[in-house]
């Protein structure tokens, strides 16, 4: 089929190449948010580190979502390829019955009524619903959240100064 080497090329070559550019990209951004770091830690021109760390920041969010938009854009594109692909199946499907009913039909055989394909997979037994304070079975408990306070005095000369009220 046609479109099967696409589908095959956006599962097995476009997909994953457009994941590593994006986790590349995240690569980066760390890097450069250390050297950012130690930049403004050296530096004695706060502002003109924290004007560049700003120019950067706008650059790099630009980037990650242009990475986010090229891999959303492929799983669409993939995801249609396959549904297209599963019609394709369902019409070739409907004229293999189509050609079995008449043949059914035609030579009035009653044994090739059970032409569908036994179901070998077990239903998914019914869930009982908690009672109480229950906890599933599997389920872990959540480690307790920590409040910590957040040191802003880096920041102290940079930007504009308020006079006190």
């Amino acid at each position: 089929m046609a479109t099967d080497n696409t589908v095959q090329q956006l599962a097995g070559a476009v997909l994953p190449t457009a994941l590593r550019e994006l986790l590349g990209a995240q690569g980066q951004i760390k890097e450069i948010a250390e050297y950012f770091e130690q930049a403004y830690a050296a530096d004695a021109d706060k502002n003109k580190v924290f004007s560049e760390t700003q120019v950067y920041t706008k650059n790099a969010l630009g980037n990650v979502a242009f990475h986010v938009n090229v891999v959303g854009s492929h799983m669409v594109s993939f995801l249609n390829k396959q549904f297209d692909e599963l019609d394709t199946m369902q019409l070739q499907f409907d004229a293999v019955m189509s050609r079995l009913n008449n043949a059914r039909y035609t030579l009035g055989l009653s044994n090739l009524s059970s032409y569908l394909a036994p179901r070998i997979y077990k239903t998914r037994p019914v869930s009982t619903p908690l009672k109480g304070d229950a906890v599933p079975e599997g389920a872990r408990m959540l480690d307790r959240y920590e409040r910590r306070p957040v040191d802003l005095s880096s920041l102290d000369d940079v930007g504009i100064t308020l006079p006190p009220r």
